[in-house]
């Protein structure tokens, strides 16, 4: 008896686990530029709001096996802290489902999730190179909330990283900034497939990065009376594995409030402001 406990026992335990295979749709944010025009914040606290819509479709590179939407809009802000030439900030933002471009052909149905969101912090400095000319370098660690339906049912979120490095030349002349950016990112993206075995009780989404892309951007600021800041760019997508992302379009609005911090630099006039202090450098 014994022994024929034991050779069952190790029968059952040798058995293949039992396992299947879902099904996954779900929505990515797009690569862009950071939201920054290479020049220090003009006071010691901003606040920040901003909208990227990508303006041309984008489309598949072949059969990448994924199961992701990109979007082609997306919205967030921002609340900065500076300090000389340097600002850290705490950011946020939403890539909306409506509109979003399918990676691959024969997906299924997209998550009935409105939006993808992250949250994450971002640490710049605006480097003198003399004159009007600066070089931003800046850098952002955040984490993205993914909405993913599975076997075209349910709707379930996992998070992923998401992380970027940028070079942001710039000049100012007055209250005009013209600008440049070279931008390294992460790109988060969704397996079409995942095999799920009998021992899970609930299917767990699967979404993560998946490589990089480097997104090149030209832009203009321009700051107002009152610490209005206005600023808009382009932007196009290279170097992607995921897809061919389209171009872009991104434009900002931003109050200045609080004191002016100390500046190591000649002062900055906006639209409207009076003549500069006679005897200024």
């Amino acid at each position: 008896m014994m022994v024929m406990m034991m050779t069952g026992a190790f029968a059952g335990g040798c058995l293949p686990s039992v396992s299947r295979t879902v099904t996954q749709a779900g929505v990515v944010p797009a690569p862009r530029p950071m939201n920054y025009d290479g020049q220090p914040l003009a006071h010691w606290v901003r606040l920040e709001g901003h909208t990227s819509s990508t303006v041309t479709a984008t489309t598949s590179r072949g059969d990448t096996a994924s199961g992701a939407y990109v979007s082609r809009l997306q919205s967030g802000g921002a609340i900065r802290l500076g300090h000389g030439a340097t600002d850290f900030g705490f950011e946020f933002e939403a890539a909306w489902s409506r509109g979003a471009d399918a990676v691959d052909a024969g997906l299924g149905a997209p998550p009935d999730s409105a939006l993808a969101s992250s949250y994450g912090l971002a640490l710049r400095h605006a480097f003198a190179l003399g004159g009007p000319v600066r070089l931003g370098v800046a850098g952002s660690a955040a984490l993205a909330v993914i909405p993913v339906r599975l076997d075209g049912a349910d709707t379930r979120h996992d998070v992923a990283g998401a992380f970027a490095f940028a070079l942001v030349p710039s000049v100012r002349t007055g209250p005009v900034t013209l600008f440049g950016g070279v931008d390294l990112t992460t790109e988060i993206d969704v397996p079409r497939s995942i095999v799920v075995t009998q021992s899970q009780q609930i299917e767990a989404p699967v979404a993560g990065i998946t490589g990089g892309a480097i997104v090149l951007s030209a832009g203009l600021s321009l700051a107002l009376r009152g610490g209005l800041h206005l600023q808009a760019q382009v932007a196009g997508v290279t170097g992607s594995e995921l897809a061919n992302h389209g171009l872009q379009l991104d434009v900002s609005l931003a109050f200045d409030v609080g004191t002016e911090p100390p500046m190591t630099q000649a002062p900055m006039r906006s639209f409207d402001a009076g003549p500069a202090m006679e005897g200024a450098p």
